[in-house]
């Protein structure tokens, strides 16, 4: 530092009303600097329990002419930083612990017009947009004027302080909804892009028809509804090289955040949420618009000189109720919502109107206007239904991350701390050191520390607010390994004595094997035991699905005979 600047004292009479300003003191660093963090040493006989710190562009004037400058008028402010200063200190001083030198982005302080219209003089075009003095104005004036500040013309002084951040906020508004009108495009594609591949793959069944553009429409609308936007707007300093083309295609880690943040969730999270609640209608429509509006104008113009029976019960029968294709869409809503919600509980406001409108929309499409399907097997239902163990793992790990967050929830360390410790491989002091040393270094140090801060940040699971999910969490894993090491590896080896115990059980574990009971009690005991008791296709499970299919066409020919 190459001087100090400070107030006037405090027991001197300013010559204006600004007692606001008489209690500050400021230092002056020879080159810019960015700070990142700073420690206060404070005499036991003056405590405070919280400071508020200030950036100024420029030093203020002389001492003699400092009596009326305010700090606030002229400088950027930073967030609060509580200090936690404890009531009574047993030395004669107290050092307080590093703060974070955070930009205060809530406009905590008003800003008078005459403020304003200062800072708007000294700026010059282009910079006045993300001047945070001249940004605060104009969110405060936009909470009393309303939306008209930001629509022209520009003719009042307000308005034309305002008006290059009118603009800004203009684009980004018009970029969010670009952005969430591509999204929804983008699902629509990959629709029809999965109908046509299913075709290829020679499918026996409409079920296994159904399943396959299912999974695949589910795990495309997921990754570019709700994992894509996280990762492009993600700050990663250095990919592996086998990720290196996702940047290049995607712009995966271009972003500008690196953690959760206030301003994360105001620009991303809202986004993702107007995204979302888009799919409440952008889903649930769109067949009633085909079923009532759609299709019966396509009738009318195609019928006409038609006198051919096939033709025109083809030309007038109703849309086909895309079953995968809706089962993709909900679950889509579902894991994102799972996923976010912990940041952002108005999704959970969002889930619950998507449940009611979706329900009865598509009873009403489904009954009243779509052909009548195919006789589809419990497959899909029973396929999606295991997939909302997955949607509740990735709420842990978004709920754990989001919560841990000391700068968005600041807590202690719980009595699990030790076993989060031996999870993830960090200690405390290992933690303190990477987070310290990640926040207060360059963007090079950055770089380097990434992704050992990752690390370092797994271990907020064992804070005082996520004890709980870091239970949940480590169970998830735990339950994830041994299913998927039996699923790949052992069940070979495993399968054999499985089935001689299932088997050893089942023989020797009731009355029926005994020779007791009716033929029908022990057929039903059989069932119970899935014990194959017939040569019938409908007696055997691996055969009843085709036993199914068989008996539906011959009703069906049945009836058309009757007919």
């Amino acid at each position: 530092c190459t001087s100090s600047w400070t107030s006037p004292a405090c027991g001197v009479q300013p010559s204006c009303d600004n007692e606001a300003s008489r209690d500050w003191i400021g230092f002056e660093f020879q080159e810019p600097q960015q700070a990142q963090c700073f420690q206060l040493k404070l005499q036991a006989a003056h405590l405070v329990g919280s400071v508020q710190l200030f950036g100024c562009k420029s030093p203020p004037p002389a001492l003699a002419e400092r009596s009326c400058w305010k700090v606030e008028d002229h400088c950027e402010p930073m967030e609060v930083s509580d200090l936690n200063t404890p009531t009574t200190i047993s030395g004669a001083v107290f050092m307080s612990d590093n703060q974070p030198v955070v930009q205060d982005t809530s406009c905590s302080m008003t800003v008078s017009e005459e403020v304003a219209m200062e800072r708007f003089d000294s700026l010059i075009s282009g910079e006045r947009a993300s001047n945070p003095i001249l940004s605060c104005f104009c969110q405060q004036q936009l909470m009393e004027v309303g939306p008209q500040l930001m629509l022209p013309p520009y003719d009042t002084d307000v308005k034309r302080v305002c008006e290059e951040w009118s603009i800004e906020q203009n684009l980004a508004i018009g970029q969010l909804l670009g952005a969430t009108a591509a999204v929804l495009v983008l699902n629509q594609v990959l629709l029809m892009v999965y109908q046509a591949l299913s075709k290829w793959e020679r499918h026996e069944t409409e079920s296994e028809v159904a399943q396959s553009q299912f999974w695949k429409l589910f795990l495309a609308q997921f990754l570019n509804t709700g994992v894509l936007v996280l990762l492009v707007n993600a700050s990663f300093k250095e990919l592996p090289a086998i990720l290196l083309p996702l940047r290049t295609v995607l712009n995966v880690g271009t972003g500008q955040y690196d953690d959760f943040s206030v301003s994360w969730f105001v620009s991303v999270g809202s986004g993702l949420c107007l995204t979302i609640f888009m799919q409440v209608f952008s889903t649930t429509v769109p067949p009633l618009v085909m079923a009532f509006f759609v299709k019966p104008c396509m009738a009318c113009f195609l019928a006409r000189g038609e006198v051919v029976e096939s033709r025109m019960n083809r030309i007038y029968q109703l849309p086909e109720w895309n079953l995968a294709l809706r089962m993709a869409q909900t679950l889509t809503v579902v894991f994102v919502i799972c996923t976010y919600s912990s940041g952002m509980p108005g999704l959970y406001i969002v889930g619950f109107t998507y449940s009611i409108v979706a329900f009865w929309m598509d009873k009403w499409c489904l009954l009243a206007g779509s052909a009548k399907p195919p006789a589809y097997n419990e497959t899909i239902i029973k396929n999606t239904m295991n997939f909302l163990p997955v949607a509740a793992f990735l709420h842990t790990i978004i709920a754990g991350w989001t919560l841990g967050n000391q700068d968005l929830l600041p807590s202690a360390w719980s009595q699990l701390a030790p076993l989060a410790e031996m999870a993830f491989g960090f200690t405390i002091a290992d933690y303190e050191e990477t987070i310290t040393a990640y926040r207060n270094g360059s963007d090079d140090t950055k770089a380097q520390l990434q992704y050992e801060y990752f690390g370092a940040r797994l271990l907020d699971f064992g804070r005082e607010s996520c004890w709980l999910l870091l239970l949940i969490f480590l169970v998830f894993c735990v339950y994830y390994i041994v299913y998927w090491t039996v699923s790949l590896f052992l069940r070979p080896f495993i399968a054999p004595f499985l089935f001689a115990l299932r088997d050893r059980l089942n023989c020797n574990g009731g009355s029926a094997h005994k020779g007791d009971g009716t033929f029908e009690e022990l057929v039903k005991e059989c069932g119970t035991h899935n014990v194959v008791y017939s040569y019938k296709l409908a007696a055997n499970n691996k055969y009843r699905s085709a036993w199914l299919a068989i008996s539906h066409t011959a009703q069906q020919a049945k009836k058309s005979e009757s007919e």
